[in-house]
């Protein structure tokens, strides 16, 4: 029986701030990169008016969005899910439900130039961006993490092209034993990169990808470039590496912040592999 799957969108921005332009991002590649897909699209709310609320700023729009991506989500039912944001934050939802279909039974691989796992009590900014990663392993604001229904276990998760993280985050990394391979980590070995995703024991992977995991002169298409980072060639070839040798069954593509002039590649090549997982 061929796998139920769910191309979703959701081009939530209030994590980041005030700056729309993941927003404006997420439409782009619906518009650019997504005809003739069949797609569930979230109603995101663009205006400006805020209220923080248990120290999110934007607690309310973030809130009601992520709990309409849930009901979308659950309605379907889906094996394999490819989630277009918007801001790397609203990958939670999908995350917490694969985790849940598969039993916990899933290495999450977060593509990532930042930490993101903060919990609101130790931002200093406010901002749900920073929190996500925090969030689906547990941490957080309650009524969020209520929302989720389930957290990921840090025996399942890797942390690839971490590189602008503070005290807090590293602090927490360390105490917890997180794996975490750098991006010369990837590009000096890439054969062993896979096997340590392969030593975690699991078949199935959810590939969280923030673009700003990239080198910010070959991808600058993200709102908080960081230097250094992952080679477009290398991130490509581990990619396609990890689609031959395991089962993706949900990858999310975020931090766009569509000041592209003509179609990425990168991004043409990650939406042709998130819309054929499950085939």
């Amino acid at each position: 029986m061929k796998n139920k799957h769910l191309n979703l969108l959701i081009p939530q921005w209030q994590g980041g701030g005030l700056d729309k332009s993941t927003y404006f991002g997420g439409i782009e590649i619906r518009d650019n990169y997504m005809q003739g897909l069949l797609f569930s699209e979230v109603n995101i709310n663009t205006a400006d008016s805020f209220v923080t609320r248990n120290n999110i700023f934007g607690y309310d729009h973030i809130y009601h969005q992520l709990k309409q991506a849930k009901d979308i989500i659950e309605e379907l039912d889906p094996d394999t899910i490819l989630t277009i944001g918007g801001g790397c934050d609203a990958d939670v939802v999908p995350i917490a439900y694969l985790n849940r279909r598969y039993n916990h039974e899933l290495t999450f691989l977060w593509f990532d130039a930042h930490g993101d796992l903060h919990t609101p009590e130790t931002s200093e900014s406010h901002l749900f961006y920073g929190m996500p990663l925090r969030l689906v392993l547990g941490e957080g604001d309650k009524d969020f993490l209520a929302l989720l229904g389930s957290k990921i276990g840090k025996s399942q998760l890797v942390m690839l092209g971490t590189r602008e993280i503070d005290r807090a985050e590293e602090r927490f990394v360390n105490e917890n034993s997180i794996t975490v391979l750098t991006c010369a980590d990837i590009e000096n070995n890439l054969n062993d990169v896979v096997k340590c995703i392969g030593s975690f024991g699991n078949s199935k992977l959810y590939l969280h990808i923030d673009l700003d995991v990239l080198e910010p002169t070959e991808f600058p298409y993200v709102p908080l470039p960081v230097k250094d980072g992952l080679k477009i060639r290398v991130f490509e070839r581990l990619i396609a590496e990890l689609h031959r040798d395991f089962e993706i069954v949900g990858l999310g593509i975020y931090e766009y912040n569509a000041k592209a002039k003509k179609k990425n590649s990168v991004i043409e090549k990650l939406i042709i592999i998130g819309n054929s997982l499950g085939q």
